[in-house]
């Protein structure tokens, strides 16, 4: 009889040892995996973000030489400078950038990053009013030969794009880093 009663406690116990390693080993997996999917979704919001700071750096600087040749083209120019290899690559920076800043803004969901990526999307929705315009119209009211006071509030104006894409950069950084832990 204390056979009996010896076995059927080693089985319990045993039993209880293995619910229990079970669970610890289901704890863990869990964890793993939200930690797996966490990770994932760092590595998307690192790459939208990169694209944002790549392509608006692109634009700031592209739109940086461009403000001053603008400014000096008489208005059969601007419409020629459309259809040139320069042009047709300062539309697909433009598009590249209007692509980027919508993507991040609809999958990146850190409220800090999301205003600052509002404000870089609001000002370089409205760089055509604000910069390039009044530049276009000196020119054609000059015939080509516009005075530096809209250039320079143009280059101010796109100056302003290339702060807050230095300040998405310093936001995202802490978020975004990967961490490099021992081998």
């Amino acid at each position: 009889m204390v056979v009996f009663w010896t076995s059927l406690m080693v089985g319990c116990l045993t039993l209880v040892a293995t619910l229990a390693t079970t669970s610890m080993n289901h704890r863990q997996a869990a964890r793993l995996a939200a930690e797996s999917r966490s990770e994932l979704r760092r590595d998307a919001a690192r790459e939208l973000i990169v694209e944002v700071l790549v392509t608006g750096r692109e634009w700031v600087s592209n739109s940086e030489l461009m403000i001053p040749v603008l400014g000096r083209f008489k208005q059969s120019d601007h419409l020629e400078f459309v259809e040139t290899d320069s042009g047709k690559a300062m539309a697909v920076r433009n598009t590249r950038l209007t692509r980027a800043l919508t993507e991040a803004r609809m999958r990146i969901a850190d409220v800090p990053l999301v205003k600052l990526i509002d404000t870089i999307s609001r000002l370089h929705n409205q760089a055509p009013e604000k910069a390039m315009g009044p530049v276009v119209e000196a020119s054609f009211s000059s015939a080509g030969r516009a005075p530096m006071e809209p250039i320079l509030e143009a280059l101010q104006y796109v100056r302003s794009v290339g702060l807050a894409l230095d300040e998405l950069e310093r936001e995202a950084t802490p978020y975004l880093q990967i961490g490099l832990g021992p081998a």
